[in-house]
């Protein structure tokens, strides 16, 4: 079974690593409350913006998963959770580890199209939303990093204390 590293196993990478563990894979954990990670999960204590705070991750990770969120709704945020973070995260792995595939966690506010049309990954990202700018220097950082980095964009994320989404658009 491949031994997976999730950066940043919160509500996304929480799930993840549940299903992966179901699955028979052994999941490390990285997040600064490791008290808060899923049973079973290996934990590893570190904050992704601090790139002191990251211990040495374990050899033989073949999947880096980078599932980190912005802790506040600002630009100083987003770079520290969307640009820094990944960067800080793979140096670290890169010291002990080489990971054959990476995923990075974005979202599809990085496509400007508000007006209902189809949008894909070759869509324009074109656009003047400054966080969208720093999720997609996030996006370039690991796909220089690995010929085998996927970014996924979820939409519309919500959890505890996000209602805000579901409030507002939900029947």
């Amino acid at each position: 079974m491949s031994a997976v590293l999730i950066a940043g196993c919160g509500d996304v990478g929480g799930e993840l690593a549940r299903r992966l563990l179901a699955d028979g894979h052994p999941v490390y954990g990285l997040r600064r409350r490791t008290h808060l990670l899923p049973a079973g999960v290996r934990p590893v204590a570190g904050d992704v913006s601090d790139p002191v705070s990251l211990p040495a991750v374990p050899a033989g990770i073949d999947l880096l998963c980078y599932t980190a969120a912005a802790d506040a709704r600002s630009a100083e945020a987003y770079r520290a959770a969307y640009v820094d973070g990944p960067r800080n995260v793979l140096r670290a792995v890169a010291r002990e580890s080489s990971p054959r595939r990476v995923l990075f966690a974005s979202s599809t506010r990085v496509y400007p199209q508000s007006a209902g049309e189809w949008v894909d990954e070759a869509s324009s990202t074109d656009g003047d939303d400054p966080f969208a700018q720093l999720l997609l220097q996030g996006e370039a950082a690991v796909r220089a990093y690995a010929a085998a980095a996927r970014v996924v964009g979820g939409g519309g994320g919500i959890g505890p204390g996000r209602g805000g989404f579901k409030k507002n658009h939900a029947p």
